[in-house]
């Protein structure tokens, strides 16, 4: 089945946007055929969040391990399966994070595809990524059962992220097979402002992988649940997120929490734990196609960004900006 509009083949290259919105809304364009990717999940596909632990710096144990979930879950028939942020080679802010790094030519990243290839699933996996001049990102790589589709580099670094990495300006939207994906890495999932863009470029399912440190399994878990229904909720949209687990060096722990949301945002699945935990659950074309077409569930349709410019009208006086006026 086609991922882009017209065309009998299947095409899994990313997709960009236009620069003119349809509707109010963006679209993606296949940068492979050219054609604009489909506006609407146009299947129910199964899908993982996994939480797993992450080797410091080890890129090949956390292959294995990447293997072997996958296999598990290509077992129970999940066609995608998302992985933490960062998770092929550990996280760090610290002096370490630049040996623990590694080139997308590293020949782990190539067996990550070859793994998505053999079982036919969508993967999605994380790195710090080491560019060709020594520079370092926070990156997620997108493969398909045909190649790799993308790769995202996060555009919204931390405080302590920014002393280490160069952040990236693109937004991370990619052609899934029957569905667009828009990718959000950890503290982006907190600018409301940058998850509905991804929804305006055409994302039906987002995904947020994290890692993040501290705090037990069930004070993650509550914390997540402030915001991510929100950013499904609003942007009438599947999520799906996933952290780090484990204990690093230096007393770095992450706990295991895994989740799977509906575009009212409520819970599809949801596992935690202490080590590892993996939530699974079919994501329904016909749920986000009713929401979608629905004229007051259907949020973004009815949005006014003429009025959201910081330098337009103020709402005190409905008509002259703040700093204009007297006081």
């Amino acid at each position: 089945m086609s991922s882009c509009a017209t065309g009998p083949t299947r095409c899994c290259r990313q997709c960009r946007s236009v620069t003119a919105p349809n509707g109010g809304l963006f679209v993606a364009v296949c940068t492979d055929c050219g054609s604009k990717a489909r506006t609407q999940m146009d299947r129910d596909i199964k899908v993982a969040a996994v939480s797993m632990e992450c080797p410091a710096g080890r890129a090949d144990e956390a292959l294995d391990r990447i293997r072997e979930i996958a296999r598990h879950l290509s077992a129970q028939g999940v066609e995608v399966v998302c992985l933490p942020e960062a998770c092929l080679t550990g996280y760090s802010v610290g002096e370490e994070a630049s040996s623990w790094a590694i080139p997308l030519t590293a020949p782990a990243i190539r067996a990550v595809g070859e793994v998505a290839r053999e079982l036919d699933l969508f993967l999605l996996a994380g790195l710090m990524e080491k560019g060709a001049g020594g520079e370092l990102y926070i990156s997620h790589l997108v493969f398909s059962p045909h190649g790799q589709v993308g790769v995202y580099r996060k555009t919204h670094l931390s405080p302590q992220e920014r002393r280490v990495f160069v952040a990236g300006n693109e937004p991370g939207i990619f052609s899934l097979g029957p569905f667009v994906a828009g990718i959000a890495l950890c503290f982006e999932a907190h600018f409301p402002e940058w998850i509905t863009r991804l929804a305006l470029f055409g994302a039906e399912v987002l995904f947020f992988p994290h890692a993040s440190p501290n705090q037990s399994p069930l004070e993650k878990t509550a914390r997540w649940l402030r915001y991510l229904p929100a950013r499904a909720y609003d942007n009438s949209a599947f999520a799906v997120a996933c952290n780090q687990a484990g204990h690093y060096a230096r007393d770095i722990s992450f706990p295991a929490v895994a989740m799977v949301l509906d575009p009212k945002g409520e819970i599809l699945a949801m596992d935690q734990g202490e080590r590892e935990a993996t939530a699974v659950a079919l994501l329904e074309a016909n749920v986000i196609a009713r929401i979608r077409s629905h004229p007051t569930a259907y949020f973004l349709g009815q949005r006014r960004p003429e009025l959201y410019d910081p330098g337009g009208l103020s709402p005190q006086t409905g008509d002259t900006p703040f700093e204009d006026r007297g006081t």
